[in-house]
């Protein structure tokens, strides 16, 4: 895929995103008993999202018992998928002059880099919103709770790490005189800028970034 119909797809999907944005389906049909907000925050009724300077992915998930572990090790997934699909878009230039084998393994590199760096900080940065639910099971009424986690990823900094992995690559490959490669690496460079680009390009017509509410104790 070229740059340019990448570029296309990233804004139609922007558009759809923000289109969708107010639309809100409920997520369950349960009784709500409580809560940790006095209403439900909107950003629960969207899988992924993309704001100003934000992606966001949220997960939800109901469960028996007090875990809100689970729906929070479901969403990290997610991300590090989406790590996954950026490396792999990224290093396309580089599968040219290398086998599958190894631009699978440099895939896993930079997914690994990218999780080290940022996925402390998304960790704590995570937001949780819960519901203590009332529901059928088996024609009984049950107790259980919902939970949804978002983990917000900045823009900016995503891209300054993409752009600091790529070019220790490239210094790598230059003081091994790995001509091969070279070239290569310098288009992944390129893409790198031309997706900070299109973020900017893009960003007038995404939603503002959440403000989020403070639960409730």
């Amino acid at each position: 895929m070229s740059v340019i119909r990448f570029f296309c797809l990233i804004v139609f999907l922007s558009l759809f995103l923000f289109s969708c944005f107010n639309k809100y389906e409920p997520v369950h049909q349960d009784v709500i008993l409580e809560s940790s907000l006095p209403k439900p925050p909107s950003w629960i009724y969207h899988d992924s999202q993309e704001s100003k300077t934000q992606f966001y992915f949220v997960r939800s998930m109901r469960s028996e018992f007090n875990m809100p572990m689970l729906a929070y090790n479901l969403v990290r997934r997610d991300l590090h998928v989406f790590f996954e699909k950026e490396a792999e878009y990224i290093l396309q230039p580089v599968l040219h002059n290398i086998s599958k084998l190894r631009f699978n393994a440099l895939v896993q590199e930079f997914k690994i880099f990218l999780s080290k760096k940022l996925m402390n900080e998304i960790r704590t940065n995570r937001t949780v919103y819960w519901e203590k639910v009332s529901y059928q099971k088996n024609m009984d009424d049950e107790i259980g709770y919902w939970y949804y986690v978002l983990l917000s990823l900045p823009k900016q900094r995503l891209r300054i790490l993409e752009k600091q992995f790529i070019s220790q690559r490239l210094d790598f490959a230059r003081k091994n005189r790995k001509k091969l490669i070279i070239k290569e690496l310098e288009s992944s460079l390129t893409i790198i800028q031309t997706l900070r680009d299109n973020d900017a390009l893009r960003q007038s017509k995404l939603p503002k970034d959440y403000v989020f509410e403070t639960p409730v104790d």
